[in-house]
């Protein structure tokens, strides 16, 4: 994701795309889609100040459907590098 720092992914996850991102996870996570289960996000900063964010994903039977729909998510906000 093309966030410039912790503090840019938390404006855009808790704030500015609060609606989109939280419809976005409880139909990830709480859906009767293939493609839903547990999503659960961890995160730091770096030494060189570099924001990572991984989500682990599990309960899910279709990971590739869930994959897809992570990428669309992100995709449609303009924050994912290609």
């Amino acid at each position: 994701m093309n966030f410039k720092d912790e503090k840019e992914y938390n404006k855009f996850a808790l704030y500015d795309e609060v609606e989109d991102y939280e419809k976005f996870m409880e139909e990830m996570e709480c859906g009767n889609h293939s493609y839903c289960g547990v999503h659960d996000c961890n995160g730091d900063v770096d030494d060189d100040g570099v924001v990572w964010e991984g989500y682990s994903s599990y309960e899910i039977e279709d990971y590739d459907k869930a994959i897809e729909k992570w990428r669309e998510f992100f995709s449609s906000k303009n924050v994912l590098l290609n």
